[in-house]
């Protein structure tokens, strides 16, 4: 009884030369031949077929002439049907034959190596952009509650009981001026509200995941002039992580405990 096995892999990948080529190898060594044939289209309208991954592998694969799209195919009926795609939407799977097991193997292997070795990792779906979007709204929304509110729900009574019970002209007027700044600076958290309310309108926005692709790119051909725009922004990113972001959140939680302590 034969086999037809069709997958979709979730997430973006990242295929190199160096990957390209252990799929190649793995599909021959389960066919137990040289049968791999490569169909490449260019972002100028032009595609060609080649059986030799050096073809792939030595392309330009710039601006208007990058790859799009590499379909991974077996000229041989065994497996009867075979095609592996890489394309902007991903990665797809589709393999048939009558050798059941022989199926499943190729299929087994090339899954194995795909999720753990080409595939991003923790990659952001539109499910997923969709839930931190709402996640963000929440809270936004809690965020602002705590700062225009935090100092009215903690507010000692007290403090008025004991000014009105004075018969100090001073103390009461102490009172009503402490309770007036506290209601400018109140009043001056509100501005909060605008900027800390856009961030979930950005994050689900198209723009937020055209620059979350710009800084963490998914589904590329690093092949090329497109491997050396990766690895420079890799190691531009990878600078700012450590210079600018870490450094911000360490000076976050200082200023945040100096604070607190000074209160």
């Amino acid at each position: 009884m034969g086999a037809d096995v069709e997958h979709k892999f979730e997430g973006g990948f990242l295929l190199d030369e160096v990957k390209l080529r252990k799929i190649v190898d793995l599909i021959e060594s389960r066919t137990g031949r040289s049968t791999v044939e490569f169909k490449v289209h260019r972002g100028d309208s032009y595609s060609y077929v080649t059986s030799n991954a050096d073809d792939v592998a030595d392309e330009d694969n710039d601006d208007w002439r990058a790859i799009t799209k590499l379909q991974i195919s077996i000229t041989e009926d065994s497996p009867k049907f075979f095609m592996l795609t890489f394309s902007e939407k991903g990665i797809s799977l589709h393999i048939s034959g009558e050798d059941r097991d022989s199926v499943y193997l190729i299929f087994s292997d090339l899954r194995g190596y795909i999720n753990n070795e080409v595939l991003t990792k923790f990659p952001f779906t539109d499910h997923a952009w969709w839930v931190l979007s709402r996640v963000l709204f929440v809270g936004s929304f809690l965020a602002v509650t705590y700062f225009v509110f935090d100092d009215q729900i903690n507010k000692n009574p007290s403090h008025a009981i004991k000014a009105l019970e004075s018969n100090d002209i001073s103390a009461k007027l102490n009172y009503l001026i402490s309770e007036k700044m506290d209601q400018m600076v109140s009043a001056a958290s509100i501005y909060w509200i605008i900027p800390v309310m856009l961030i979930p309108i950005f994050f689900g926005s198209n723009i937020s995941k055209k620059m979350w692709h710009l800084i963490f790119p998914t589904n590329e051909f690093l092949f090329g002039k497109r491997k050396v725009i990766y690895e420079k922004r890799r190691s531009f990113m990878e600078k700012i992580f450590w210079g600018v972001i870490v450094a911000a959140v360490v000076t976050g939680v200082v200023g945040f405990f100096v604070t607190k302590l000074a209160v």
